[in-house]
């Protein structure tokens, strides 16, 4: 047994720490309070906020490529909403929820797609979007709940 395949075996901090989440921030991200109590009190196991890149591309994906919402349509939900993937600016997860996604959590994968050639390529996903996949695998659903809305520094707010 390679000594990395023990260590992934292992719980986090030897199991002497326990937590009710983990909430990731990235350091560019702009929130406040209330931003931060919503996140951390969701019911739900994965959630995120809203946000939005330079070019008003909101960072999240749905699993169907067909399915878009524009930025007015996703600003005006009054609800959560299950999304394939989210990015890790503004994401809370509950205990547990790492433990039981497969490990290494972080790593690149793949999408293998067609283009118009059809020369078939393969597109990296991000580790955030592809840690979503692992979650999925584990039986999760990552939600995005509109009503905590942040931004990035040079950036577009919502």
């Amino acid at each position: 047994v390679c000594s990395s395949d023990l260590a992934f075996a292992k719980a986090p901090l030897s199991g002497e720490v326990t937590y009710d989440k983990i909430i990731w921030i990235d350091s560019d991200i702009s929130w406040n309070v209330e931003d931060f109590i919503n996140l951390y009190e969701s019911k739900y196991d994965i959630v995120s906020g809203l946000y939005f890149n330079e070019e008003g591309v909101p960072l999240f994906t749905f699993k169907e490529d067909d399915i878009f919402f524009d930025r007015e349509t996703i600003k005006n939900r009054a609800y959560p909403f299950e999304v394939f993937g989210a990015g890790f600016g503004f994401i809370a997860m509950k205990s547990g929820v790492f433990e039981s996604c497969k490990r290494p959590w972080f790593e690149t994968e793949f999408q293998k797609i067609t283009s118009e050639q059809g020369e078939e390529m393969f597109i990296p996903w991000g580790e955030d979007f592809s840690w979503c996949i692992k979650a999925h695998e584990a039986g999760y659903t990552v939600m995005l709940d509109p009503s905590i809305r942040v931004g990035h520094h040079k950036k577009i707010r919502v």
